[in-house]
């Protein structure tokens, strides 16, 4: 059950995010590699802010750059955590946002974690980055039980 919901959860979400990406077709700059990603993000979302200010231009908070977490980034939103009922929350505040939002921000600077092959492609499949930043592609940095030939 506990996969199911989740697997639930990650196409609701990747379904509306590329809605709401649809809809208001905003400016994304994409960073990912094996180190560095937030650094570099942080430095492209001052540099942003600082020329488009604040509401104009938006990055994931906190590590929100998987399946799950990308979405709830674009989306300006929060994680259910390990509450079924917050979750449906956050779907139902989801759907309302890429429905019936007016604002959203011009830009987006989007850290794009990467953990096993075909990540990437699932989170490309969501987001189309106008640019992307590669900081590097390296083994030394590799998540739990994965590795570059995992990867790649």
């Amino acid at each position: 059950m506990k996969y199911f919901f989740k697997s639930f959860v990650q196409f609701y979400l990747k379904i509306l995010t590329k809605f709401v990406l649809w809809r208001h077709r905003p400016f994304i700059v994409a960073v990912t590699g094996s180190t560095n990603k937030t650094t570099v993000k942080e430095y492209i979302l001052k540099f942003l802010r600082e020329k488009f200010g604040e509401k104009e231009v938006r990055g994931n908070p906190r590590s929100y750059n998987t399946e799950i977490g990308l979405p709830l980034a674009i989306l300006y939103l929060e994680s259910g955590e390990s509450s079924a009922i917050k979750w449906i929350k956050v779907l139902i505040q989801a759907k309302i946002i890429a429905l019936f939002s007016r604002k959203f921000p011009s830009k987006l600077v989007l850290e794009l974690g990467v953990e096993e092959k075909g990540d990437m492609e699932y989170l490309l499949g969501m987001v189309k980055p106008t640019v992307a930043v590669v900081t590097n592609i390296e083994g030394s940095y590799t998540y739990p039980n994965s590795s570059l030939e995992k990867i790649f």
